[in-house]
């Protein structure tokens, strides 16, 4: 169907089990009916020598075979073309990254920490920075870079959904099911574009299972977490 959009597929060929360190779904985003954008996304832990962490070339040819197994297994599709492909590595991690890194020179975009922990998403955080950045310099004010950074109540979301999702990595795709369940969507939308209320964090934390947040609350309030890799080839 071009008009829907597939995101975070859990069920795919290989689906992870309980056990497994790495979290694993899939996007699909028509562009016509017969062409789609086919995204594999791999959550990694980045310590303990994760048996998913591949080298480049040996990632390459496992996305290949991935996707080509979901294509089959949910489509029906053995025959098609890939028409192009590419793969990358956004680091899901709350640390705090440097926004100026000379003395006359910014980062932006990954380098500068645009990426939301969480999710990996970076769209709309690094046109906000980038915004923020042309501000800054053509006024000599260097406020408003310093408040493009993530709202306080977002990074401490981001903090307890990840230590969430490293103790517990087989659940992770039932804390989503909830929440694009039982969240409205627009409640939801609010929440990934950093624009989210107070009401709209409680409207999110109150379909979530209380025992495995409170654990990982408690545990993020520890040192800062080692980051997560997200592992994508399309």
């Amino acid at each position: 169907d071009p008009q829907t959009v597939t995101l975070m597929d859990f069920a795919r060929p290989g689906a992870m089990t309980k056990t497994d360190t790495a979290i694993r779904f899939m996007y699909l985003l028509p562009i016509s009916s017969r062409e789609a954008l086919v995204e594999n996304t791999l959550l990694l832990p980045t310590r303990g020598g994760a048996k998913d962490a591949l080298a480049p070339e040996e990632n390459a040819l496992a996305g290949r075979r991935e996707i080509a197994a979901y294509m089959h297994s949910r489509y029906g599709l053995r025959d098609f073309t890939v028409s192009s492909e590419e793969q990358g590595m956004i680091p899901m991690t709350t640390r705090d990254f440097p926004l100026r890194t000379g003395a006359n020179t910014f980062a932006i975009g990954l380098a500068g920490g645009a990426a939301r922990p969480s999710s990996g998403y970076a769209f709309l955080r690094i046109q906000k920075r980038c915004q923020a950045l042309a501000q800054s310099v053509t006024s000599g004010d260097w406020g408003p870079l310093k408040r493009s950074r993530s709202p306080w109540r977002t990074a401490a979301l981001d903090r307890v959904f990840l230590q969430a999702m490293q103790q517990n990595p087989g659940a992770v795709p039932g804390y989503f099911a909830r929440m694009f369940a039982r969240v409205p969507p627009d409640m939801l939308v609010r929440l990934l574009s950093d624009t989210a209320s107070f009401r709209d964090c409680l409207g999110v934390i109150r379909v979530l299972p209380l025992g495995d947040f409170v654990r990982a609350a408690a545990d993020s309030c520890l040192p800062r977490l080692h980051p997560v890799r997200q592992g994508g080839s399309h």
